[in-house]
């Protein structure tokens, strides 16, 4: 038998268990060593995560800066983002599935002019709630964020909408109206809001609710009322008063151009025009612009009285007090108009004065003004507006009334006498004393038909203008040889726009409808006539039928184009639509509100269109940015203005002319600049279509609002 040495056994179990501890104390330092490892990797993504979410709030809190409408910035310019700027963080892929609460959406979107929609808002939750997004492809997921709570109440997708050979990338439509999903418990109510679209960007903050409109139209209003001339205007009175940046100095300026002007037309003797409206951003003042400013802001009353009676601008006190704001305003252009009239009944077309350069102040001007020939259209239009003010002005201001009675009939005969009953060659501006027919043999066969063409034109905006006065003196006389001029007229309208569709001129796009060519008002106007209690109805039956028909088919096309397009453009456009895209949308909301009073269409694509005109103005644009100053998204910066250039500042409550294509638009303080111009007819179209959309829906006006009392 074997002996076993146990000591050795010993030292054997010894050295195992040495080796078993060595190893166990590596295994030890290893794990040690891991666990630092992923520690130090954990602590770098928690930091890395922290400082993105910093950075995402810092942008999206910071970046969404906007001005009355939205939310105020503080500094008064637009921050960065709201100039689009791409998100610098990772973006959300366009598949990703809608977070159910809106911190995840509202902390990775920043805002971008990529989802562009009216920035000021809506006065109720409507099917016509609608943004444009430009996106790579439609489809993408929305939410309609409660910037309250910042909770998502409405989500939906992107779809696709007509497309234009000059929009890169594509554009979709979002409508985060009444058809939108709601969240489940949630609902649209009063407040302010944000769109986020994932992987594209959010919206500007706009509001929801019954009074969104009243501030603005009071801006608007207030705008206009600064540019009156011959008296002392503003400070508009109250705490919500607008004023300079910096030294809080107020919008307002001194009496000016008081003195006598010279009568160009007359050998150069003293005439005294002083009242009116500046006009065109300067000093010059225009019988053409007062007219058609006098006469939205009538249709304006006509259109909601119950709201604009109420509507109040805090200017100083005024002759009648008892007479609404808007009244005031217009009374204030026509009792100017009535200083351009000659004994003759012709109206003379403009008082040429301009603005220096640099500008001066208004009550330190000088400059004696040049007042010029008259002409057909500055005669034509004061006739619609004279008669459209002493229809309204009866019973609020009697004798006044009275007095554009006389003067539009004075004024009528004068268009006939120049005209001799057969529509010969339009005196004046828009005609053929200005050489519109020169196309001579000498000339080449371009330049030929283009002065044809503009001719043709210029022919149709004579005509135009005289049908609307025809119309409206009729309305307000009864007079029924004036209703039988219109009914000719009308006749020889429909072939002045044959020529000119003949031609290719502007007016072959569909429901064109330039700043001067008033034809289509007119015929609404002429479908608007109503006879008085108890009387027949004069107008000629075919004539109000084949009327009817064509505005019928004109209307559902306007409305058909600009509802099938995400910026609510005309079809057919590769850059060349309309110089003045912002009066264009003035004339086109006469139109579609005319038509739904004719066929009690109060909803459905009409409506949906006279919405998209609006928000086209206030930001669902290309740009993504309002075309009123200090109002809304991003808004004109360098109105061309001269009391805007000489406060460094833009005055208050001013649409711009705005261009087309939109990108043409240069917001810049130089002689080259476009886009920003500037006219009083731009202010009571803005009045016009603000109003429209408050009464269509359903919210007038309340009784009292005021921004500046």
């Amino acid at each position: 038998m074997d002996v076993v040495d146990v000591s050795e056994l010993e030292e054997q179990r010894r050295t195992i268990t040495r080796d078993k501890t060595t190893r166990a104390v590596k295994r030890s330092a290893r794990a040690a060593q891991r666990m630092q490892l992923r520690g130090f990797a954990f602590a770098s993504a928690v930091l890395f995560i922290a400082v993105i979410v910093i950075l995402s709030l810092y942008a999206a809190k910071g970046g969404a800066r906007a001005y009355p409408g939205g939310a105020a910035a503080s500094d008064g310019r637009p921050s960065t983002t709201t100039r689009g700027t791409a998100h610098a963080g990772a973006q959300i892929p366009a598949a990703s599935p809608l977070p159910s609460s809106a911190p995840n959406l509202v902390h990775l979107e920043v805002q971008s002019s990529a989802v562009a929609l009216n920035s000021v808002g809506f006065v109720a939750p409507s099917e016509h709630m609608v943004a444009a997004v430009a996106a790579g492809q439609c489809g993408g997921a929305w939410g309609l964020i409660r910037m309250a709570d910042e909770r998502i109440i409405a989500r939906g997708s992107t779809r696709a909408s007509m497309a234009r050979e000059s929009d890169a990338p594509a554009v979709c439509i979002a409508r985060f109206g009444l058809e939108s999903v709601r969240v489940a418990g949630e609902a649209i109510t009063p407040g302010t809001y944000r769109l986020a679209v994932l992987g594209v960007g959010a919206s500007a903050p706009f509001s929801i609710g019954p009074a969104v409109y009243a501030s603005a139209l009071v801006s608007a209003l207030g705008a206009l009322h600064l540019e009156r001339c011959g008296v002392r205007v503003g400070p508009l009175e109250g705490d919500g008063s607008p004023r300079r940046a910096g030294d809080g100095t107020p919008f307002a300026h001194g009496a000016c151009h008081a003195a006598p002007d010279d009568d160009a037309a007359r050998g150069g003797g003293a005439r005294d025009v002083a009242g009116g409206w500046h006009d065109n951003g300067a000093y010059e003042k225009s019988s053409v612009g007062a007219a058609l400013t006098s006469a939205l802001l009538l249709l304006s009353w006509e259109r909601d009285r119950t709201g604009l009676g109420g509507v109040r601008i805090g200017a100083p006190a005024r002759a009648l007090p008892a007479l609404p704001a808007v009244l005031d305003e217009a009374r204030w252009g026509l009792r100017w108009l009535l200083k351009m009239q000659d004994a003759d009944g012709r109206v003379r077309h403009a008082v040429a004065r301009g603005a220096p350069a640099p500008p001066t102040r208004l009550d330190a001007d000088g400059a004696r003004g040049r007042v010029s020939a008259w002409s057909v259209p500055a005669t034509a239009t004061f006739v619609a507006a004279a008669a459209l003010g002493a229809r309204a002005l009866t019973g609020l201001d009697d004798s006044l009334a009275s007095e554009l009675r006389v003067a539009s009939n004075a004024s009528y005969g004068a268009l006939l006498a120049a005209h001799g009953g057969d529509g010969g060659a339009d005196g004046g501006a828009w005609g053929s004393a200005h050489g519109w027919e020169a196309a001579t043999p000498e000339l080449d066969p371009a330049t030929a038909r283009h002065l044809a063409r503009t001719h043709a034109e210029r022919r149709l905006q004579s005509l135009g203008a005289r049908l609307w006065a025809a119309v409206e003196l009729a309305n307000t006389s009864g007079d029924v040889s004036a209703l039988r001029d219109a009914e000719a007229l009308i006749a020889r309208i429909g072939d002045a726009r044959a020529r000119v569709l003949a031609e290719g001129g502007a007016a072959a796009r569909p429901a064109a409808v330039g700043w001067q060519a008033l034809a289509p008002i007119a015929l609404a106007r002429y479908l608007l006539l109503a006879p008085a209690p108890r009387q027949p109805d004069l107008r000629q039956p075919a004539v109000v039928e084949r009327v009817a028909l064509t505005f019928r088919e004109l209307t559902a096309e306007l409305a058909d184009n600009v509802t099938r397009d995400a910026y609510g453009r005309l079809s057919g456009d590769k850059g060349a639509a309309s110089a003045e895209p912002s009066f264009e949308a003035s004339c086109h909301g006469i139109l579609l509100a005319a038509a739904q009073r004719l066929h009690g269409d109060a909803s459905s694509r009409l409506a949906a269109a006279a919405q998209a005109l609006l928000d086209r103005l206030l930001g669902r644009n290309p740009l993504g940015r309002s075309l009123v100053t200090r109002m809304g998204n991003w808004p004109p910066q360098h109105p061309r203005h001269a009391p805007s250039q000489l406060y460094s500042e833009a005055w208050p409550g001013l649409l711009v002319s705005g261009t087309t294509p939109d990108t043409a638009w240069v917001d810049e303080w130089t002689a080259s600049a476009i886009g920003g111009e500037v006219w009083t007819a731009l202010q009571a179209g803005l009045v016009f279509l603000l109003t429209d959309r408050a009464q269509l829906a359903g919210a007038h006006l309340q009784d009292g609002v005021a921004l500046y009392s």
